[in-house]
């Protein structure tokens, strides 16, 4: 090949690959900035039990995809909004979501991109209603989604021939393929960080004519689904044991759904090509169903897999304490305040523990420090939201004068120290 078309098509992959993890990371942002914090308060409520955690996993997975819900759990770990034992359902269900993301991609859309990137953008700029402004975020971000997947398969197609021995040695038919595919998948996942994008760029293929058979994306999508656990990993650096912790629950859940998968391979490829047939389809019903059966036989075993957590991240230090707020004290306002009132005293001693970090880091700069000073922030920050929708619901009860005028002094309090901190 000349090196001239060469270079053509590497950057046509690589334009389309970007517009492909752009318009994800701009819909999923959409989409959580619609839902807004009301996603915290359900959290808070549906992690009293797991079935609860996984369904809300499930659904915050599907908007905001498996990886940055994991660093939104991480971040409310951190925080002592929520413990390790309540993170195993909504961490499980993340996973099922993003395979349900993935059933998204798998509809042939790409006719309507451009009129959703149109409309999207026109909805963003010009929309005063929350909900339609990053309502119209999240349209231009599916748009931008499906044209990149156009780029890519129109950048493959007039040379899939050349693909056809790369993609012989990552073939599920062979053991050996199926390993070095999942082995392949989960490495490029790892570096650029997005599930999604992998198996989009797997699915250009198929559109393209490079990849035929089932057995050909099987190894893509299951390598994929341990690659994003880099995230996860990296988002936990500098926080909480328990923090930590969750990133090392999240790899080893898709550690165990690939070996599950692998060693179910010869199911797969006799019945899921009877679910569908289309092939790109076929790709999405594997990813969801191997989540899901995961996830339905790991929930169980939470308090296993929590212990594993625990052995592979020991810690000799005591878990900083966690959120005093409690949704069960709401009919009880005198406990509830007195319980804003210690969550106001834990926040300030985080702001403390920043501000003597920061004193160190401008005699001598810490990679660790640095880290650490930015995690607390986040960490603040979500507290003060979870504080803010807290007093919101306890002002829906009955109050006397002085307990509502202690619930305004709370909030002034919070929104001081927090300005303070920043």
């Amino acid at each position: 090949m000349d090196t001239g078309i060469l270079m053509k098509l590497v950057f046509e992959l690589l334009g389309g690959l970007a517009l492909f993890i752009f318009g994800m990371r701009t819909m999923s942002a959409g989409l959580s900035a619609a839902v807004g914090n009301g996603m915290r308060t359900l959290l808070g409520r549906a992690t009293r039990n797991r079935i609860g955690g996984l369904g809300l996993g499930t659904v915050i997975g599907g908007l905001i995809q498996s990886s940055a819900s994991i660093v939104l759990f991480i971040g409310f770990i951190n925080a002592g909004l929520m413990t390790l034992s309540q993170s195993v359902g909504p961490i499980l269900g993340a996973n099922i979501g993003t395979s349900l993301s993935v059933q998204l991609i798998a509809f042939k859309l790409s006719d309507y991109c451009l009129p959703a990137i149109f409309v999207g953008l026109v909805l963003h700029l010009i929309s005063k209603n929350r909900k339609l402004k990053y309502g119209g975020q999240a349209g231009l971000g599916f748009g931008l989604l499906f044209l990149g997947m156009v780029f890519m398969g129109d950048a493959i197609k007039p040379h899939r021939e050349l693909f056809e021995p790369w993609l012989a040695h990552i073939n599920g038919k062979t053991i050996e393929g199926l390993i070095i595919g999942t082995l392949m998948a989960a490495l490029i996942t790892g570096v650029i960080q997005s599930s999604g994008a992998v198996i989009g760029m797997g699915f250009a293929m198929i559109s393209a004519g490079a990849i035929t058979e089932f057995e050909g994306i099987y190894p893509i999508i299951i390598g994929a689904n341990v690659g994003t656990c880099v995230t996860g990993l990296l988002g936990s650096i500098s926080t909480t044991v328990d923090a930590r912790r969750a990133a090392i629950l999240h790899l080893i859940f898709n550690l165990i759904s690939t070996t599950l998968a692998i060693t179910a391979a010869p199911l797969f490829y006799k019945y899921i090509p009877h679910t569908s047939g289309d092939l790109i389809r076929q790709a999405a019903n594997a990813d969801t169903i191997k989540m899901a059966v995961t996830a339905l036989l790991m929930l169980p075993l939470a308090p296993v897999l929590i212990k594993i957590s625990t052995w592979l991240v020991p810690s000799k230090t005591d878990q900083p304490e966690s959120s005093f707020i409690d949704n069960a004290l709401l009919n009880r306002p005198e406990q509830a305040i007195f319980a804003c009132l210690r969550e106001l005293q834990r926040t300030t001693r985080i702001c403390a523990q920043s501000l003597h970090l920061a004193a160190e880091e401008f005699i001598q700069h810490d990679s660790k420090r640095a880290k650490r000073i930015k995690v607390n922030e986040q960490s603040i920050n979500a507290i003060k939201a979870a504080m803010r929708d807290y007093l919101a619901n306890l002002t829906k009860h009955y109050l006397s004068k002085r307990q509502a005028i202690l619930i305004g002094h709370i909030d002034r309090c919070m929104s001081d120290v927090c300005l303070l901190y920043t």
